[in-house]
């Protein structure tokens, strides 16, 4: 064998191997003997079955494929030692087939999508037989039906994700959709090989082979690296628009579900391992072990628990991060799988119920799988953002992702801390959880690879992590369990922890090694399990400030003996100190960190001391020149958390307490009163929104000099987070405090000028004001919009913090100290992206135009699948005037003549314009004025007509005599998108055209108003509008190669080259339908969905 075929030999041997290891055990098995004799007879069995229920199809499409398929698998044997490489083809076909007719009647729609895929790649696949002679003797030419083989692969390979998938019919329309986008370059390949294959030069060196040797091994080199640079751009660009595509859908998604920042809890509870190893051990026990292992079927749940403090929370994100790295590096089942969590936090509203977990599951879920990404995106379009956050809704959603999937990991954290809202208590709130996911475990197939690897399979694993509260015990009790404080494997990990801490303490305060060790004893002693006792002991012997301060924390009557006492040293230490100044900031960043509704940053603590809102002035010089653990000690955690996601840029300091057990002590032993610190900083927020420098009538300038001063560092928070501390002070004894808090929402809601100055005699009345604030932030922005006041200090700040991530200077580099260095903010304080933000200004305008128009279509290719409407009503219009079929009409037979083409046009008759065109009627009819059915009913808006018309020969430039204007004309002057992207894309139409007073196309849209098809032509698209002068999109068919012409910087515009795109691949389409029948002219498409649809947000 010569080396060309020793090498073509290992790269289909290497082809099969990889597709093979992609496939169960059981489906290695019945595919590796399958033959063409056993595809062919499915063939007749399907068609003997559907004939039986009178559904005949016409199974023959199916029949060049077959035979191209054969006629490659004889090939190859001819020069390449492999056997049964066909049969990895045959296998997944018969496969496939047989599967696609299993369910109801109307499921035999998926045969037929099957069989016309399988029919395309048909056309593609040359008569390979002609070719044996030369193969033979010049194994070079090999290397395309390696390429050939190697796609075919690959479309099974992804035919195969689609119908082995569990619950695939649910999924299907979803799964087929993914499935189309990813076959178009597959379908282009196989196009190219066939070209090369059968290009006329090669041919012509066929003939002259016997002559030269020599030339025909320059030619097959020649056209092999054509080939190699034709894939390489196709693929490029492929990847290019397919990565848009899903980035588009998940910041839409995103922006829908608007989830909590699951990721962040992740990141921090990682953080807070004290080394690399801790928590290690947790992989190596036993009931772990088993509950990882997915070929073992009893082990499909796991409860984590302990009492406080003992480290759960970092002990399941260790899970997690274990997880990941198998999702990484390949399960060694072979199977991938869905990896989802979510840590439930007691005192944060946004995760302490089932919707937020749903939410969060849901979000993290379209990132791992672009069928469910399209899934849960098909149901975003069609609801508006409070339908899509029901609990029911967001419940059937997250059943039909995880039904979908053969394996799914779910770890949910400390659901002790669920609490749900108001309505339930906690005891119901965590019962409904739990009910809901042994559900969906009673309802999933356990997998057993030896017996069972169908389309049904289906294994849920599921981790629960919580204390011991009563509730989980008795509905968790009988789950694989690992007690976590009573884990030998635990105390291990604490005792070296008290190792490594007690080193650093010695050091310090040079002390000696029976200290050191007495210590590591005592802490290691008392803990009992408690990992958070053991780190806020050493914590606070670390901060003492003198070997006397440490002698005395190790007294035997001030160490402590529990959690609690813990906690009191630390406070006594902070807030009881012999500096007072330094005791009452440590009262103030508390007062903060307590009753913050999320975890705040540290720029932001620094803002609330340095903002004034009674002089309305900002003083940097009274920023904390210490990090926050000088002043808080253990009581605190600092993390980080980067907004901004470029890379280089520093993270911020994010603080939080350090667990939960410290805000009970704080405020059960009365050092804090929770109800006052709320009021507080409701009144701070809500007077620091209302104060001059929020002023909507503020010119720029003044809000640029405001910027520099810091002023507007809490602007996050307050503008996101006052009302709900409002919320909060209804149960206040301190009548002054909920007075001040009425008026100033009052003052806030620029609809309401009723004045509330009496309210302050009746606690009963203003109590019963700040109870009807409304739940929800959207509500709350309704009735107290503050998006204004938030635009208008945003449009001050971002050009100074675009200018600060690019220069250097120390005026610039302060701003990004005050403010971060995301510059490209969402407006909406109830929006997910109002916080984390954007890169780019475009990034940012096409999430805001999200939110002023939520629905979109789900047709791929349809222009208002990116540009979207405001209201539900408005889609299901579009949808049934552009998208339903024409619903024929009976006319009797005397009314026919009475009727004319132009009327029909213009009432969107369809079925009676095809009925006058069969006639005889000409389609470019006009009448006195010059008005043709086209122009008519683009005028009338009826698309289905407009669309048939073209299709049948209809001119798009035919120009009304009266005004001299189009059908484009006609649809830009009603912002009609649809027929307007129908004419210039699909069909060339003339933009340059001016009416009789010489106005422009361009000018019409603005006298017109237009919104909508600017946003996808903009003004730039149409030029100068000069008589005779064409765009982009006026892609003429004289015009050579498709290309227009056009100025240089028309076409440096990025929407016109995305013009250019849909074009030139809608040529290449027309290109191929020309050649392969009419039954390829029939399909729709396929490249228009991908060109037309469009980085998931920092922390995501």
């Amino acid at each position: 064998m010569s080396g060309i075929s020793q090498s073509l030999d290992a790269t289909f041997q290497a082809a099969t191997a990889n597709f093979a290891a992609s496939l169960t055990e059981k489906q290695r098995r019945e595919f590796r003997g399958c033959s063409r004799k056993e595809v062919e007879d499915a063939i007749r069995d399907i068609e003997t079955r559907l004939a039986s229920q009178r559904r005949q199809r016409s199974m023959q499409r199916i029949a060049k494929f077959v035979e191209g398929m054969d006629q490659l698998g004889k090939v190859v044997e001819v020069f390449v030692n492999v056997n049964s490489t066909v049969a990895f083809v045959w296998g997944p076909i018969k496969f496939v087939l047989l599967v696609s007719l299993l369910g109801p009647r109307a499921w035999v729609e998926t045969l037929d999508c099957l069989v016309d895929t399988y029919a395309e790649i048909g056309d593609f696949l040359p008569s390979l037989s002609q070719y044996e002679n030369l193969l033979a003797n010049h194994p070079d030419i090999g290397i395309y039906l390696q390429k050939y083989y190697c796609d075919v692969l690959e479309f099974h390979r992804k035919a195969l994700a689609v119908f082995s998938r569990p619950s695939w019919k649910t999924v299907f329309h979803s799964a087929w959709r993914t499935f189309k986008t990813q076959f178009g370059p597959i379908l282009t390949k196989l196009k190219q090989h066939r070209e090369l294959l059968s290009d006329e030069k090669l041919t012509a060196t066929i003939a002259d082979v016997r002559q030269s040797v020599r030339s025909i091994e320059d030619k097959v080199g020649e056209l092999s690296r054509h080939l190699q640079r034709l894939h390489i751009i196709d693929n490029e660009e492929a990847a290019r628009r397919h990565r848009e595509d899903l980035i588009g859908k998940r910041q839409f998604v995103l922006s829908k579900l608007d989830p909590p920042d699951y990721y962040c809890d992740l990141e921090r509870a990682s953080n807070q391992r004290w080394n690399s190893a801790s928590g290690g051990w947790i992989e190596a026990d036993t009931a772990f072990d088993l509950w990882v292992d997915t070929t073992m079927i009893q082990s499909r749940a796991l409860y984590l628990t302990g009492i406080p403090g003992t480290g759960k929370t970092i002990l399941a994100s260790r899970v997690v991060q274990h997880l990941q790295q198998l999702q990484e590096r390949g399960n060694p089942t072979g199977c991938p799988f869905l990896l989802l969590y979510f840590f439930f936090k007691h005192h944060q509203p946004d995760k302490r119920g089932f919707v937020p977990m749903l939410l969060s599951l849901l979000s993290q879920a379209v990132f791992q799988d672009e069928v469910l990404l399209d899934l849960v995106y098909q149901r975003c379009i069609r609801v508006d953002q409070q339908r899509i956050r029901s609990a029911s809704l967001l419940r059937e959603l997250a059943e039909l992702v995880l039904e979908a999937q053969s394996i799914c990991f779910v770890v949910v954290d400390a659901l002790d801390e669920c609490a749900g809202d108001q309505s339930v208590t906690a005891e119901d709130a965590q019962g409904q959880v739990i009910d809901w996911l042994e559900s969906l475990m009673r309802h999933s197939q356990p997998r057993n690879h030896e017996a069972s690897s169908g389309p049904s399979d289906r294994c849920i694993r599921l981790l629960i992590s919580g204390q011991r509260n009563g509730l989980l015990e008795r509905r968790l009790g009988h789950w694989p369990t690992v007690q976590v404080d009573s884990s030998l494997s635990h105390m291990n990990d604490i005792k070296t922890y008290c190792e490594a801490e007690s080193l650093r303490i010695q050091q310090k305060f040079s002390a000696a090694e029976d200290a050191r060790l007495g210590i590591v004893g005592k802490v290691t002693s008392t803990a009992k399990g408690m990992f958070l006792y053991a780190k806020v002991v050493l914590s606070n012997l670390l901060i003492q400030p003198t070997r006397g301060h440490f002698k005395r924390e190790l007294r035997e009557e001030n160490f402590p003996k529990g959690m609690e006492q813990a906690y009191e040293r630390v406070a006594v230490h902070i807030l009881e100190g012999p500096d007072e100044s330094q005791s009452d900031l440590a009262r103030r960043i508390l007062n903060l960190v307590l009753c913050a509704e999320r975890p705040l940053f540290w720029k932001e603590i620094q803002a609330r001391f340095c903002i004034d809102v009674q002089s309305e002035t900002a003083d940097l010089d009274f920023r904390l020149l210490e990090p926050a653990k000088k002043y808080c000690g253990a009581l605190i955690e600092v993390g980080q958390k980067d907004l901004s996601g470029s890379p280089g840029s520093e993270p911020d300091d994010l603080v939080e307490l350090v667990h939960e057990t410290a805000r009970m002590y704080l405020i059960q032993t009365g050092r804090f009163h929770l109800a006052d610190l709320h009021a507080d900083l409701a009144i701070f927020c809500a007077q620091y929104l209302s104060s001059a420098p929020f002023n909507p009538d503020m010119g720029k300038p003044a809000v640029t000099v405001y910027c520099r001063t810091g002023y507007y560092g809490f602007l996050d928070y307050a503008a996101a987070n006052w009302w709900k501390h409002a919320r909060q002070t209804e149960c206040s004894k301190d009548t002054t405090i909920l007075t001040t808090v009425a008026k100033l929402a009052d003052a806030l809601n620029p609809q309401d000028e009723t004045a509330t100055a009496n309210t302050a005699t009746d606690i009963t009345a203003v109590r019963t004001q700040i109870h009807q604030i409304p739940g929800d932030g959207r509500d709350w922005e309704d009735a107290f919009p503050i998006e204004a006041r938030v635009k208008l200090v945003r449009a001050g700040l971002e050009p100074l913090l675009a200018h600060a991530n690019t220069e250097s200077s120390a005026d610039l580099e302060e701003i990004s100290h005050l403010y971060g260095r995301v510059a490209y903010k969402c407006s909406k304080p109830w929006c997910y992206f109002f916080q984390t933000g954007f890169e780019t200004a475009s990034a940012r305008g096409h999430h805001v135009r999200q939110h002023e128009r939520p629905f979109r279509c789900g047709s791929d290719g349809c222009p208002s699948s990116q540009i979207g409407f405001a209201t539900e009503s408005e889609l299901s219009r579009h949808t049934e005037r552009v998208h339903s079929e024409a619903i024929p009409v009976q006319f009797p037979s005397g009314m026919r003549s009475n009727l004319n083409i132009f009327k029909a046009a213009r009432e969107g008759k369809l079925d009676l314009i095809q009925e006058l065109v069969t006639g005889g009627t000409s389609v470019n009819v006009q009448q006195k004025d010059g008005s043709t059915p086209l122009f008519l009913a683009a005028r009338a808006g009826n698309y289905q007509v407009c669309r048939w018309l073209l299709e049948h020969g209809a001119k798009t430039d035919t120009r009304c005599t009266r005004e001299t204007i189009t059908a484009l004309w006609a649809a830009v002057a009603n912002d009609d998108l649809e027929i307007a992207s129908l004419l210039i894309v699909d069909h060339g139409a003339d933009i340059s055209v001016h009416d009789s007073t010489g106005a422009t196309m361009r000018v019409l849209m603005e006298r017109s108003r237009c919104t909508r098809i600017p946003e996808r032509f903009p003004l730039e698209f149409w030029l100068s509008g000069n008589p005779g002068k064409k765009g982009p999109g006026n892609m003429r068919p004289d015009v050579p190669n498709g290309q227009a012409t056009t100025s240089s910087q028309a076409l440096r515009d990025q929407q016109m080259k995305l013009m250019l795109l849909e074009r030139q691949n809608k040529k290449r389409l027309q290109d191929l339908a020309s050649g392969a029948g009419p039954q390829y002219r029939r399909q729709r498409p396929p490249f228009a969905g991908q060109i037309n649809s469009q980085k998931p947000p920092a922390g995501l």
